[in-house]
Parts: C-alpha cells; sequence; structure tokens
C-alpha cells in the first residue's frame, strides 16, 4: 500500500510516498486505485510537501491548495526554514481549516 488513510475531524488525510529510485509510484497505479486516493468527488484538497510542489499540481482542484517550496538555496536552521516556508503544524491547520470554512 503506497497510502495510509486518517480521519480527522470528518477530513480524509492521505500519506503516501508518491516516489523512489524508480520514479513515481502514485502515477504507475492503474487508475481505479488512483481514484481511491484521491476521488474526484473531494475537491477540497491541501498538499503539503516540504521540497517542490510542481508534482502536485496535477492532483490539484479550483477548491484546494499546495505548500511547497518554488526556490532553491535557503540556508536557515530546520526549525526556522520550516516555520518561514509555512511548514509548522500551526500553519497546515490554519490552510486546512481555510479550505474547509
Amino acid at each position: 500500500m503506497l497510502f495510509r488513510e486518517y480521519i480527522i475531524y470528518n477530513v480524509l488525510l492521505n500519506v503516501f510516498k508518491c516516489k523512489n529510485q524508480h520514479g513515481n509510484l502514485f502515477e504507475k497505479q492503474n487508475v481505479a486505485y488512483r481514484e481511491t486516493v484521491f476521488p474526484k468527488s473531494i475537491r477540497k484538497r491541501l498538499a503539503v510537501e516540504a521540497r517542490s510542489y510542481i508534482g502536485w499540481m496535477k492532483y490539484k482542484t479550483d477548491d484546494s491548495s499546495v505548500n511547497g517550496i518554488d526556490k532553491f538555496g535557503e540556508s536557515a536552521a530546520v526549525e526556522q526554514m520550516m516555520e518561514e516556508y509555512g511548514f509548522s503544524i500551526a500553519n497546515v491547520v490554519k490552510q486546512a481549516r481555510a479550505l474547509l470554512s
């Protein structure tokens, strides 16, 4: 199984590994499986990727949001970088709540 599913306050949260040394594992799965991970009926999606977000854009809908990094070369302590780029727990929760409101 490529992903784990969590239900938190009636929100479907998918956590999955999409790439390894052999390429994009998720894209290699059949359409039926991919539909179970990203059902077309669920349009509000929040992708959080602590690196380039480009791979998530194909799963984005008009009702969703992607939080990732679009530049290279920043340097600081991990905690500071995570906060600066919006990857803190508080910010991710804020983004999810904004999508659901």
